[in-house]
């Protein structure tokens, strides 16, 4: 079997920020995604009165990535709002030089913004991007992460491992990524409804342990209703139709700050 090192999927994420006190507490967690091999492009979102002030400061942000290894770039661009703003640059650059593979987004405050959101989502799915939607705790600043929690989709009836994951890739190499650079416990978690599909359940974890080469990962089935245990962040996949208030209040059950994946169909956490 190959080193747990040895997987082949790195980051390429877009980032889009309005207002750079937005990155605090993030910039750890984005620098641990990317590092050593990914890449990361800031796209500031501005109209024309604070444009200077923004590519003053990403473009510090983004020297000071690249000082502490992680590839690191920016660009700013301008128009009528949030949504058409970054929806314009996500049309362009997934056809330029530099094509991101994902786009990290944060939860919206408003219903306005999460109909953007919304949009820009579909857009990503649309274009063959992924998309790591990040939703902080209400009461735990973000710290040191020592414990991630992955969820996995539970499998009931058939718990034959293929392949085709279904949307579960990107959790699991997003998990990995951050055990490994943060040297933080990594574990698997998959909800069962009842005693009965326990065994089948725990077979399935052990199988996807060995194929996803995740040795260190400890899996935890878990029937549903029964607490989960303790972490700094928390990985969960994001549904077809994203509903933000159950994003939020699955942030707050889980007693961390988290992070909603949907694949692009592009990732293989098995390579």
């Amino acid at each position: 079997l190959a080193a747990p090192q040895d997987k082949t999927w790195k980051a390429s994420l877009l980032l889009p920020v309005e207002d750079p006190v937005e990155l605090k507490g993030l910039i750890h967690l984005i620098h641990d995604v990317v590092f050593p091999k990914g890449f990361i492009m800031f796209l500031g979102l501005t109209g024309s009165s604070r444009r200077e002030r923004l590519k003053d400061r990403l473009s510090t942000i983004a020297q000071a990535f690249r000082e502490e290894g992680a590839f690191a770039s920016w660009a700013v661009v301008r128009s009528g709002s949030f949504g058409d703003n970054l929806g314009a640059g996500l049309e362009a650059l997934t056809g330029s030089f530099f094509r991101p593979n994902t786009v990290f987004l944060t939860r919206p405050k408003t219903e306005e913004r999460g109909e953007e959101l919304q949009s820009i989502i579909e857009l990503a799915r649309d274009k063959g991007v992924g998309v790591v939607l990040y939703s902080p705790h209400p009461e735990r600043e973000p710290g040191p992460i020592k414990t991630v929690n992955v969820w996995l989709q539970n499998r009931a009836p058939r718990w034959e491992l293929h392949a085709d994951l279904g949307n579960q890739d990107l959790c699991l190499l997003l998990g990995y990524k951050l055990s490994r650079n943060r040297d933080a416990r990594l574990n698997l978690l998959l909800p069962v409804d009842s005693e009965e599909e326990q065994v089948r359940a725990q077979s399935y974890l052990e199988s996807l342990r060995s194929m996803a080469r995740l040795p260190d990962a400890a899996g935890h089935v878990i029937i549903v209703g029964e607490p989960e245990p303790a972490a700094d962040l928390t990985i969960h996949h994001l549904p077809e139709d994203v509903d933000f208030t159950w994003v939020r209040t699955t942030t707050e059950t889980s007693g961390s700050s988290c992070l909603f994946t949907h694949d692009s169909g592009l990732e293989n956490a098995l390579v």
